[in-house]
């Protein structure tokens, strides 16, 4: 009985991640299309980019806490920590482009940089976490 009210309850924290996992998904690229250096100025629509990573990040954290094993709570709380490493570097890289002193060329290849960097953590993040989901094949080739 208890397998069996173990299995139920990680089933269900699988199915709430696997959704959780869209929204990551889809949050990640918002956050891809405010990476354009190009992208005009928008305080409403960098007001919900940021709503939007804190309310999917927290969801991640609630997640992390009903994790069935170390490794998924470590991989849970992963991408509510890159969610937010990512959308702290857009804002740095932003607030260094609007800076009154135009920055220099090393200063925008470091932004560059650690935004990438941040972005990359996020898609490291979201692939152990989508690994430890998704139903494995055991059909093998």
């Amino acid at each position: 009985m208890r397998r069996r009210a173990a299995r139920t309850a990680r089933h269900g924290w699988e199915a709430n991640t696997t959704s959780a996992l869209r929204d990551a998904e889809l949050t990640r690229d918002m956050l891809v299309g405010e990476a354009r250096p190009d992208q005009p100025e928008d305080p409403a629509r960098q007001e919900a980019v940021r709503s939007n990573v804190e309310r999917v990040a927290s969801r991640f954290e609630q997640l992390a806490a009903g994790a069935p094993d170390e490794t998924t709570h470590r991989n849970t709380l992963a991408v509510a920590t890159s969610l937010r490493g990512y959308l702290f570097a857009l804002e740095a890289e932003r607030l260094l482009r609007a800076a009154p002193t135009p920055p220099t060329a090393e200063q925008l290849a470091t932004a560059d940089s650690a935004r990438r960097a941040r972005a990359t953590d996020l898609d490291t993040g979201l692939d152990a976490l989508r690994a430890s989901v998704e139903p494995k094949d055991t059909t093998g080739p």
